[in-house]
Protein backbone atom coordinates (compact mmCIF):
# COMPACT_ATOMS: atom_id res chain seq x y z
CA UNK A 1 0.00 0.00 0.00
CA UNK A 2 2.56 2.38 0.68
CA UNK A 3 4.13 1.90 -2.85
CA UNK A 4 1.20 2.78 -4.36
CA UNK A 5 1.03 6.44 -2.24
CA UNK A 6 4.52 6.64 -3.27
CA UNK A 7 3.96 6.18 -6.92
CA UNK A 8 1.32 8.85 -6.93
CA UNK A 9 3.45 11.45 -4.86
CA UNK A 10 6.32 10.67 -7.37
CA UNK A 11 3.56 11.08 -9.98
CA UNK A 12 2.09 14.85 -8.77
CA UNK A 13 5.67 15.39 -7.96
CA UNK A 14 6.75 14.80 -11.79
CA UNK A 15 3.54 16.05 -13.17
CA UNK A 16 4.15 19.51 -11.67
CA UNK A 17 8.07 19.31 -12.74
CA UNK A 18 7.15 18.85 -16.05
CA UNK A 19 4.69 21.87 -16.11
CA UNK A 20 6.85 23.97 -14.96
CA UNK A 21 9.35 23.31 -17.02
CA UNK A 22 6.92 23.29 -19.85
CA UNK A 23 6.00 27.14 -19.38
CA UNK A 24 2.59 26.46 -20.94
CA UNK A 25 0.13 29.04 -19.59
CA UNK A 26 -3.70 28.19 -19.89
CA UNK A 27 -5.52 29.69 -21.55
CA UNK A 28 -9.00 28.30 -20.20
CA UNK A 29 -9.20 29.50 -16.44
CA UNK A 30 -12.15 30.37 -14.02
CA UNK A 31 -12.47 33.80 -13.48
CA UNK A 32 -10.28 35.21 -16.20
CA UNK A 33 -12.12 38.24 -17.95
CA UNK A 34 -11.06 39.91 -21.06
CA UNK A 35 -11.24 43.74 -20.99
CA UNK A 36 -12.79 45.26 -24.51
CA UNK A 37 -13.36 47.94 -26.35
CA UNK A 38 -16.06 47.76 -29.49
CA UNK A 39 -15.92 50.54 -32.17
CA UNK A 40 -18.69 50.81 -34.55
CA UNK A 41 -19.24 52.32 -38.03
CA UNK A 42 -23.38 52.35 -37.37
CA UNK A 43 -24.54 55.58 -37.49
CA UNK A 44 -25.48 55.82 -33.59
CA UNK A 45 -24.72 58.26 -31.22
CA UNK A 46 -22.47 56.35 -29.20
CA UNK A 47 -19.92 54.56 -31.69
CA UNK A 48 -17.74 53.00 -29.26
CA UNK A 49 -18.19 51.18 -25.76
CA UNK A 50 -16.54 48.92 -23.41
CA UNK A 51 -17.34 45.58 -22.60
CA UNK A 52 -16.01 42.24 -21.39
CA UNK A 53 -15.77 38.73 -21.91
CA UNK A 54 -15.41 36.26 -18.33
CA UNK A 55 -15.24 32.47 -17.83
CA UNK A 56 -17.99 31.42 -14.83
CA UNK A 57 -18.75 28.04 -14.55
CA UNK A 58 -18.58 24.53 -15.35
CA UNK A 59 -20.73 22.63 -17.92
CA UNK A 60 -20.95 19.24 -19.51
CA UNK A 61 -21.69 18.86 -23.06
CA UNK A 62 -21.54 16.31 -25.16
CA UNK A 63 -19.74 14.16 -22.95
CA UNK A 64 -16.81 16.32 -22.29
CA UNK A 65 -15.81 18.85 -19.22
CA UNK A 66 -16.28 22.88 -20.71
CA UNK A 67 -16.11 26.06 -19.19
CA UNK A 68 -19.12 28.68 -19.43
CA UNK A 69 -18.42 32.05 -21.11
CA UNK A 70 -20.55 34.98 -20.72
CA UNK A 71 -20.26 38.41 -22.59
CA UNK A 72 -21.53 41.73 -20.58
CA UNK A 73 -22.62 44.48 -22.52
CA UNK A 74 -21.26 43.38 -25.80
CA UNK A 75 -24.55 44.86 -27.33
CA UNK A 76 -24.41 48.16 -25.07
CA UNK A 77 -27.19 47.60 -23.32
CA UNK A 78 -25.24 46.20 -19.93
CA UNK A 79 -26.62 42.35 -21.05
CA UNK A 80 -25.12 39.40 -20.04
CA UNK A 81 -25.68 36.46 -22.50
CA UNK A 82 -23.65 33.17 -22.64
CA UNK A 83 -21.25 33.01 -25.56
CA UNK A 84 -19.81 30.03 -25.62
CA UNK A 85 -18.08 27.13 -24.06
CA UNK A 86 -14.32 26.55 -23.67
CA UNK A 87 -12.26 23.29 -23.10
CA UNK A 88 -8.41 23.38 -23.46
CA UNK A 89 -6.59 20.05 -24.17
CA UNK A 90 -2.68 19.33 -25.34
CA UNK A 91 -2.24 23.07 -26.03
CA UNK A 92 -5.25 23.27 -28.03
CA UNK A 93 -8.71 25.40 -26.84
CA UNK A 94 -11.84 24.51 -28.30
CA UNK A 95 -15.28 26.10 -28.37
CA UNK A 96 -18.45 25.04 -28.35
CA UNK A 97 -21.53 27.56 -29.93
CA UNK A 98 -24.89 27.50 -28.02
CA UNK A 99 -27.03 24.91 -29.27
CA UNK A 100 -24.65 22.90 -30.26
CA UNK A 101 -22.81 19.84 -29.59
CA UNK A 102 -19.74 20.54 -32.13
CA UNK A 103 -16.60 21.58 -30.59
CA UNK A 104 -13.78 23.46 -33.00
CA UNK A 105 -10.24 24.19 -32.75
CA UNK A 106 -10.12 28.25 -31.43
CA UNK A 107 -6.63 28.02 -31.07
CA UNK A 108 -3.65 25.83 -31.41
CA UNK A 109 -0.30 26.58 -29.27
CA UNK A 110 1.78 23.95 -30.80
CA UNK A 111 3.16 25.15 -33.89
CA UNK A 112 6.19 26.87 -34.47
CA UNK A 113 7.67 29.84 -36.99
CA UNK A 114 6.66 28.53 -40.63
CA UNK A 115 4.11 26.06 -39.39
CA UNK A 116 0.36 26.52 -40.87
CA UNK A 117 -2.76 25.86 -38.34
CA UNK A 118 -6.29 25.22 -39.20
CA UNK A 119 -8.84 27.30 -36.62
CA UNK A 120 -12.31 28.07 -36.49
CA UNK A 121 -13.08 31.82 -37.61
CA UNK A 122 -16.85 32.63 -37.23
CA UNK A 123 -19.09 34.89 -39.57
CA UNK A 124 -22.58 35.20 -38.81
CA UNK A 125 -22.39 32.30 -36.15
CA UNK A 126 -21.04 30.06 -38.79
CA UNK A 127 -17.47 28.45 -37.68
CA UNK A 128 -15.26 28.09 -40.89
CA UNK A 129 -11.87 27.01 -40.63
CA UNK A 130 -9.09 28.63 -42.15
CA UNK A 131 -5.57 28.07 -42.49
CA UNK A 132 -2.94 30.38 -40.71
CA UNK A 133 0.61 30.66 -41.33
CA UNK A 134 3.14 31.14 -38.05
CA UNK A 135 5.07 34.03 -39.55
CA UNK A 136 7.26 33.91 -35.92
CA UNK A 137 7.10 32.75 -32.68
CA UNK A 138 9.22 34.14 -29.64
CA UNK A 139 8.97 34.59 -26.17
CA UNK A 140 8.03 38.04 -24.62
CA UNK A 141 7.77 38.89 -20.50
CA UNK A 142 4.51 40.10 -20.37
CA UNK A 143 3.54 41.84 -16.71
CA UNK A 144 6.13 39.23 -15.01
CA UNK A 145 5.39 35.98 -16.81
CA UNK A 146 6.93 34.69 -19.95
CA UNK A 147 4.81 33.74 -22.70
CA UNK A 148 5.13 32.22 -26.17
CA UNK A 149 3.97 34.93 -28.92
CA UNK A 150 2.71 33.95 -32.11
CA UNK A 151 2.74 36.21 -35.39
CA UNK A 152 -0.20 35.10 -37.95
CA UNK A 153 -0.49 35.16 -41.51
CA UNK A 154 -3.99 34.06 -42.87
CA UNK A 155 -3.52 31.90 -45.85
CA UNK A 156 -6.83 30.93 -47.75
CA UNK A 157 -9.93 32.68 -47.40
CA UNK A 158 -13.32 32.63 -49.42
CA UNK A 159 -13.42 36.72 -49.05
CA UNK A 160 -9.92 38.17 -51.02
CA UNK A 161 -10.98 41.60 -48.73
CA UNK A 162 -10.22 39.92 -45.39
CA UNK A 163 -6.85 39.54 -44.75
CA UNK A 164 -5.82 39.42 -41.25
CA UNK A 165 -2.40 39.61 -39.36
CA UNK A 166 -1.90 39.50 -35.95
CA UNK A 167 -0.80 38.18 -32.79
CA UNK A 168 -1.60 35.46 -30.34
CA UNK A 169 -0.96 35.26 -26.81
CA UNK A 170 0.03 31.92 -25.19
CA UNK A 171 -2.72 31.88 -22.29
CA UNK A 172 -4.06 35.38 -23.47
CA UNK A 173 -5.51 35.11 -27.19
CA UNK A 174 -5.48 37.44 -29.78
CA UNK A 175 -5.29 41.23 -29.71
CA UNK A 176 -8.54 41.68 -31.35
CA UNK A 177 -10.05 39.80 -28.52
CA UNK A 178 -10.11 36.03 -27.34
CA UNK A 179 -12.60 34.93 -29.64
CA UNK A 180 -11.29 36.72 -33.21
CA UNK A 181 -8.20 34.17 -33.69
CA UNK A 182 -8.39 35.07 -37.88
CA UNK A 183 -9.54 38.74 -37.94
CA UNK A 184 -13.04 37.86 -38.82
CA UNK A 185 -16.04 39.82 -37.50
CA UNK A 186 -19.52 41.58 -38.09
CA UNK A 187 -19.54 44.02 -40.89
CA UNK A 188 -18.76 47.65 -39.99
CA UNK A 189 -17.29 46.38 -35.77
CA UNK A 190 -13.98 46.48 -34.47
CA UNK A 191 -12.95 44.78 -31.10
CA UNK A 192 -9.79 45.41 -29.36
CA UNK A 193 -8.07 43.82 -26.32
CA UNK A 194 -7.49 46.39 -23.69
CA UNK A 195 -6.15 43.95 -20.53
CA UNK A 196 -6.86 40.88 -19.44
CA UNK A 197 -6.60 39.46 -15.95
CA UNK A 198 -7.94 36.41 -13.49
CA UNK A 199 -9.62 37.03 -10.37
CA UNK A 200 -8.48 40.45 -10.28
CA UNK A 201 -4.91 40.35 -11.19
CA UNK A 202 -3.79 41.88 -14.13
CA UNK A 203 -1.87 39.49 -16.59
CA UNK A 204 -2.49 41.75 -19.70
CA UNK A 205 -2.65 45.37 -21.05
CA UNK A 206 -1.44 47.71 -23.59
CA UNK A 207 1.51 48.77 -21.93
CA UNK A 208 3.06 45.10 -23.03
CA UNK A 209 5.32 45.10 -26.00
CA UNK A 210 5.09 42.22 -28.30
CA UNK A 211 8.02 40.97 -29.75
CA UNK A 212 7.39 42.49 -33.50
CA UNK A 213 10.30 41.32 -35.54
CA UNK A 214 9.77 43.86 -37.96
CA UNK A 215 13.19 45.05 -40.02
CA UNK A 216 13.33 48.86 -40.15
CA UNK A 217 13.86 50.38 -43.78
CA UNK A 218 14.61 53.99 -42.71
CA UNK A 219 18.45 53.68 -41.01
CA UNK A 220 20.33 56.14 -40.74
CA UNK A 221 23.54 56.48 -42.87
CA UNK A 222 21.84 53.42 -45.05
CA UNK A 223 22.51 53.76 -48.82
CA UNK A 224 20.75 51.88 -51.88
CA UNK A 225 23.33 51.58 -54.88
CA UNK A 226 21.15 51.61 -58.04
CA UNK A 227 21.84 50.66 -61.71
CA UNK A 228 20.09 52.57 -64.19
CA UNK A 229 20.26 51.86 -67.82
CA UNK A 230 19.32 53.70 -70.62
CA UNK A 231 18.71 52.14 -74.27
CA UNK A 232 18.43 53.93 -77.40
CA UNK A 233 15.81 51.74 -79.45
CA UNK A 234 15.06 53.27 -82.82
CA UNK A 235 13.87 56.49 -84.68
CA UNK A 236 16.36 59.08 -84.07
CA UNK A 237 18.02 57.33 -81.90
CA UNK A 238 19.98 55.49 -84.39
CA UNK A 239 21.58 51.99 -83.53
CA UNK A 240 20.30 50.66 -80.39
CA UNK A 241 23.03 51.23 -77.39
CA UNK A 242 22.60 50.79 -73.61
CA UNK A 243 24.05 53.01 -70.60
CA UNK A 244 24.63 51.73 -67.75
CA UNK A 245 25.63 53.99 -64.30
CA UNK A 246 24.99 53.68 -61.22
CA UNK A 247 23.64 56.30 -58.30
CA UNK A 248 22.97 55.90 -54.59
CA UNK A 249 20.19 56.64 -52.81
CA UNK A 250 20.80 57.89 -49.19
CA UNK A 251 19.00 58.48 -45.91
CA UNK A 252 21.04 61.29 -43.76
CA UNK A 253 19.49 63.24 -40.91
CA UNK A 254 16.20 64.27 -39.59
CA UNK A 255 13.52 66.93 -39.91
CA UNK A 256 10.55 67.70 -38.18
CA UNK A 257 6.94 69.15 -40.55
CA UNK A 258 3.75 69.12 -37.97
CA UNK A 259 4.94 67.38 -34.99
CA UNK A 260 5.89 64.35 -37.42
CA UNK A 261 9.78 63.45 -38.09
CA UNK A 262 10.89 62.39 -41.26
CA UNK A 263 14.41 61.42 -42.35
CA UNK A 264 15.87 63.14 -45.11
CA UNK A 265 16.61 60.73 -48.38
CA UNK A 266 19.15 62.26 -50.98
CA UNK A 267 20.09 60.81 -53.85
CA UNK A 268 23.37 61.56 -56.05
CA UNK A 269 25.73 59.73 -58.75
CA UNK A 270 29.40 60.64 -59.65
CA UNK A 271 27.96 61.01 -63.23
CA UNK A 272 27.22 64.22 -64.75
CA UNK A 273 23.52 64.40 -64.25
CA UNK A 274 23.13 67.72 -64.89
CA UNK A 275 21.30 67.68 -68.35
CA UNK A 276 18.41 64.97 -67.27
CA UNK A 277 15.19 66.27 -67.58
CA UNK A 278 13.44 63.74 -65.37
CA UNK A 279 15.55 62.45 -62.34
CA UNK A 280 17.06 65.16 -60.09
CA UNK A 281 20.28 64.57 -58.27
CA UNK A 282 21.55 66.44 -55.27
CA UNK A 283 23.33 65.49 -51.82
CA UNK A 284 22.67 69.01 -50.01
CA UNK A 285 19.30 68.99 -50.65
CA UNK A 286 16.91 66.09 -49.83
CA UNK A 287 15.00 64.26 -52.81
CA UNK A 288 12.55 63.50 -50.39
CA UNK A 289 11.38 63.02 -47.04
CA UNK A 290 9.98 59.44 -45.67
CA UNK A 291 8.60 57.91 -42.47
CA UNK A 292 7.92 54.64 -41.19
CA UNK A 293 4.39 53.98 -39.23
CA UNK A 294 2.80 50.45 -38.89
CA UNK A 295 5.02 48.37 -41.40
CA UNK A 296 4.29 50.94 -44.20
CA UNK A 297 6.61 53.93 -46.17
CA UNK A 298 5.60 57.08 -46.14
CA UNK A 299 6.70 60.16 -48.77
CA UNK A 300 6.33 63.68 -47.65
CA UNK A 301 5.56 64.90 -51.47
CA UNK A 302 6.84 68.98 -52.00
CA UNK A 303 7.82 70.30 -54.76
CA UNK A 304 7.15 67.06 -56.47
CA UNK A 305 10.47 65.97 -55.97
CA UNK A 306 11.61 62.57 -57.69
CA UNK A 307 8.52 60.88 -56.36
CA UNK A 308 6.75 61.77 -60.23
CA UNK A 309 3.50 60.68 -59.65
CA UNK A 310 3.14 60.76 -63.60
CA UNK A 311 5.91 58.58 -64.14
CA UNK A 312 5.90 55.93 -60.76
CA UNK A 313 2.57 54.88 -59.10
CA UNK A 314 -0.37 56.67 -60.39
CA UNK A 315 -3.07 54.34 -61.07
CA UNK A 316 -1.92 51.76 -58.71
CA UNK A 317 -5.30 51.52 -56.39
CA UNK A 318 -3.10 51.44 -53.10
CA UNK A 319 -1.75 55.05 -53.94
CA UNK A 320 -3.48 57.84 -51.98
CA UNK A 321 -3.07 60.47 -54.71
CA UNK A 322 -6.37 63.02 -54.20
CA UNK A 323 -4.56 65.93 -55.61
CA UNK A 324 -6.07 68.07 -53.13
CA UNK A 325 -3.06 69.30 -51.44
CA UNK A 326 -2.40 65.59 -49.30
CA UNK A 327 0.86 65.60 -48.39
CA UNK A 328 2.06 62.35 -46.70
CA UNK A 329 1.62 59.70 -49.29
CA UNK A 330 1.95 55.91 -48.47
CA UNK A 331 4.77 54.38 -51.35
CA UNK A 332 3.96 50.87 -50.15
CA UNK A 333 3.94 48.74 -47.03
CA UNK A 334 5.27 45.16 -45.85
CA UNK A 335 2.10 43.41 -44.69
CA UNK A 336 -0.79 41.49 -46.25
CA UNK A 337 -3.97 43.26 -47.88
CA UNK A 338 -5.98 43.35 -51.53
CA UNK A 339 -2.85 44.66 -53.04
CA UNK A 340 0.42 43.04 -51.31
CA UNK A 341 0.90 39.75 -51.25
CA UNK A 342 3.08 37.56 -48.69
CA UNK A 343 5.65 35.81 -50.87
CA UNK A 344 7.47 34.47 -48.10
CA UNK A 345 11.05 35.31 -45.88
CA UNK A 346 14.24 35.80 -46.79
CA UNK A 347 17.00 36.10 -43.98
CA UNK A 348 18.55 39.71 -43.24
CA UNK A 349 20.65 41.81 -40.38
CA UNK A 350 20.09 38.36 -38.26
CA UNK A 351 16.34 38.11 -38.82
CA UNK A 352 13.51 36.77 -40.97
CA UNK A 353 12.70 39.55 -43.42
CA UNK A 354 9.29 39.45 -45.17
CA UNK A 355 8.57 39.26 -48.52
CA UNK A 356 5.70 40.81 -50.34
CA UNK A 357 4.26 41.63 -54.12
CA UNK A 358 2.45 43.55 -55.72
CA UNK A 359 -1.12 41.14 -56.31
CA UNK A 360 -1.72 42.79 -59.61
CA UNK A 361 1.57 41.69 -61.00
CA UNK A 362 2.99 38.95 -59.38
CA UNK A 363 6.85 38.84 -58.92
CA UNK A 364 8.29 39.14 -61.76
CA UNK A 365 8.48 42.77 -61.85
CA UNK A 366 9.70 43.27 -58.72
CA UNK A 367 9.18 42.51 -54.52
CA UNK A 368 8.58 44.56 -51.58
CA UNK A 369 11.58 43.38 -48.86
CA UNK A 370 11.02 43.90 -45.17
CA UNK A 371 13.94 46.66 -44.28
CA UNK A 372 15.09 46.53 -48.19
CA UNK A 373 12.17 48.16 -49.36
CA UNK A 374 10.82 47.72 -53.27
CA UNK A 375 13.99 44.83 -55.23
CA UNK A 376 13.42 44.62 -59.17
CA UNK A 377 16.08 44.76 -61.90
CA UNK A 378 14.49 47.15 -64.10
CA UNK A 379 10.93 48.33 -63.13
CA UNK A 380 12.09 50.99 -60.29
CA UNK A 381 13.90 52.17 -57.01
CA UNK A 382 12.91 52.67 -53.64
CA UNK A 383 10.83 55.28 -54.23
CA UNK A 384 9.66 54.62 -57.66
CA UNK A 385 8.60 50.97 -57.32
CA UNK A 386 7.20 50.26 -61.01
CA UNK A 387 9.25 52.94 -62.55
CA UNK A 388 6.69 53.57 -65.92
CA UNK A 389 9.81 54.65 -67.78
CA UNK A 390 10.87 50.64 -68.12
CA UNK A 391 7.27 49.86 -69.17
CA UNK A 392 7.16 52.69 -72.14
CA UNK A 393 7.83 51.82 -75.55
CA UNK A 394 9.56 54.98 -77.47
CA UNK A 395 12.97 56.25 -78.63
CA UNK A 396 14.43 56.13 -75.16
CA UNK A 397 13.64 53.88 -72.46
CA UNK A 398 15.29 53.59 -68.79
CA UNK A 399 15.86 50.80 -66.84
CA UNK A 400 15.93 51.31 -63.22
CA UNK A 401 16.82 48.76 -60.60
CA UNK A 402 18.72 47.85 -57.11
CA UNK A 403 22.02 46.87 -57.28
CA UNK A 404 23.02 46.79 -53.36
CA UNK A 405 22.51 48.07 -50.26
CA UNK A 406 25.14 49.29 -47.75
CA UNK A 407 24.87 50.00 -44.25
CA UNK A 408 26.65 53.40 -42.58
CA UNK A 409 30.02 51.92 -42.46
CA UNK A 410 29.75 50.98 -46.20
CA UNK A 411 29.54 47.28 -45.60
CA UNK A 412 27.37 45.82 -48.70
CA UNK A 413 24.28 44.10 -46.53
CA UNK A 414 21.95 42.93 -49.48
CA UNK A 415 22.15 42.36 -52.74
CA UNK A 416 19.31 43.30 -55.01
CA UNK A 417 17.72 42.11 -58.54
CA UNK A 418 20.17 44.26 -60.87
CA UNK A 419 23.19 42.68 -59.76
CA UNK A 420 24.34 39.79 -61.73
CA UNK A 421 27.31 37.75 -61.72
CA UNK A 422 28.59 38.65 -65.34
CA UNK A 423 28.34 42.65 -65.01
CA UNK A 424 32.04 42.29 -63.68
CA UNK A 425 31.64 43.89 -60.38
CA UNK A 426 33.72 41.34 -58.90
CA UNK A 427 34.14 42.88 -55.80
CA UNK A 428 30.87 43.70 -55.37
CA UNK A 429 31.20 47.49 -54.55
CA UNK A 430 28.91 48.29 -56.55
CA UNK A 431 30.96 49.88 -59.27
CA UNK A 432 32.45 48.47 -62.55
CA UNK A 433 36.10 50.05 -62.53
CA UNK A 434 39.64 49.30 -62.60
CA UNK A 435 39.10 47.13 -58.98
CA UNK A 436 37.55 44.50 -60.68
CA UNK A 437 40.54 44.53 -63.35
CA UNK A 438 42.62 44.18 -60.69
CA UNK A 439 40.59 41.93 -58.75
CA UNK A 440 40.36 39.47 -61.69
CA UNK A 441 44.18 40.08 -62.62
CA UNK A 442 45.05 39.14 -58.82
CA UNK A 443 43.41 35.65 -58.97
CA UNK A 444 45.04 34.87 -62.17
CA UNK A 445 48.54 35.33 -60.38
CA UNK A 446 47.58 33.88 -57.67
CA UNK A 447 47.87 36.13 -55.47
CA UNK A 448 43.90 35.86 -55.03
CA UNK A 449 41.33 33.14 -54.76
CA UNK A 450 37.58 33.60 -56.15
CA UNK A 451 36.62 32.82 -52.29
CA UNK A 452 37.97 36.37 -51.35
CA UNK A 453 35.43 38.26 -53.54
CA UNK A 454 31.37 37.82 -53.48
CA UNK A 455 31.23 38.71 -57.43
CA UNK A 456 32.09 36.27 -60.24
CA UNK A 457 35.84 37.00 -61.73
CA UNK A 458 34.50 34.55 -64.31
CA UNK A 459 33.02 36.90 -66.52
CA UNK A 460 32.68 35.23 -69.63
CA UNK A 461 31.50 32.36 -67.89
CA UNK A 462 33.72 30.05 -69.59
CA UNK A 463 35.00 27.89 -66.50
CA UNK A 464 37.91 29.76 -67.07
CA UNK A 465 39.57 32.81 -65.18
CA UNK A 466 42.27 34.09 -67.15
CA UNK A 467 43.14 37.66 -69.36
CA UNK A 468 38.98 37.06 -71.35
CA UNK A 469 37.26 37.73 -68.39
CA UNK A 470 39.90 40.99 -67.88
CA UNK A 471 39.80 42.03 -71.46
CA UNK A 472 35.24 41.91 -70.72
CA UNK A 473 35.64 43.89 -67.65
CA UNK A 474 37.17 46.57 -69.49
CA UNK A 475 34.66 46.17 -72.62
CA UNK A 476 32.11 46.68 -69.71
CA UNK A 477 34.10 49.88 -68.14
CA UNK A 478 34.14 51.18 -71.80
CA UNK A 479 30.59 51.18 -72.05
CA UNK A 480 29.89 53.00 -68.98
CA UNK A 481 31.75 55.78 -69.57
CA UNK A 482 31.25 56.16 -73.25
Amino acid sequence: MKKIYIIILMAIVWSGIATAQDGYRPFVEEGKTWHMLLQTEAPIDEPEWNFDYIIQGDTVIAGLEAKKVYSINEDNTGAVVYKMALREEDRKVFFIAPGSEQQYVLYDFNGTTGDVVSVAGVINNNPRYVNLKIIAKNKAHIHGIDRQVYRVKLMDSNNDEDFYSGWWIEGIGSELGPFNTCGFGAVGNVRFLLSCEVNGETIYDGSDQLPDEYVPLLREGVKWVCLETKYGIYGDAGDDYAIPRFYTIEIKGDTVIDGTTYKKCYRYSDVDWSNEDVMICSNTKPLALLREERRALYAYNYDNFYLNVSQSLMGFPWYDWSGNGKQDIMLYKFDEDEYFKFEGCIPFLDQNSEVYYYNGYGTGCGVFVEGVGFDSDIYGDLLTPFYQGAFCDCVFRSEVGLHHIEDADGNIIYYGKAYTADNGDTNCDGFVDVEDVNAVINIILNKKTQSDYSGNADITEDGIIDVEDVNAIINIILKVNK
